[in-house]
């Protein structure tokens, strides 16, 4: 019954599922905050440039 549950996305165990997949994400942020906003300073540079041009 419990794996019927984690697979429809219900139960504890999904939950426990989500709370690690924020923590991983936490994680990664943390660990590359400085790629993620070169890359976001990028697209936002393109973005302007095409609107400029």
């Amino acid at each position: 019954m419990r794996e019927t549950a984690c697979n429809q996305g219900r139960g504890p165990c999904a939950e426990e599922h989500r709370a690690a997949s924020r923590r991983a994400l936490a994680a990664i942020a943390r660990t590359y905050w400085p790629e993620i906003a070169v890359l976001c300073g990028l697209v936002l540079w393109t973005a302007f440039c095409r609107v400029a041009a």
